[in-house]
């Protein structure tokens, strides 16, 4: 999965974890793509990293404006 998205093995495994850093908008789309998810999926993993990055995103104004 790491190899899929383009990162480190080491850092996939600290974000599964919550163990590091909270990913960035780049990282978590990078994780959508290889898990190959469709747009509200997207979405909700989108939703779930603004949650834990305390702030917003402007990643859903995006997305409603594709809809």
């Amino acid at each position: 999965m790491a190899a899929l998205a383009g990162m480190s093995v080491d850092y996939y495994g600290r974000i599964e974890q919550r163990r590091g850093p909270v990913p960035s908008e780049r990282m978590l789309d990078a994780l959508a793509r290889a898990l190959r998810r469709n747009q509200g999926e997207r979405d909700h993993l989108f939703v779930l990293g603004v949650r834990r990055r305390g702030g917003s995103c402007g990643r859903r104004t995006v997305t409603s404006a594709r809809r």
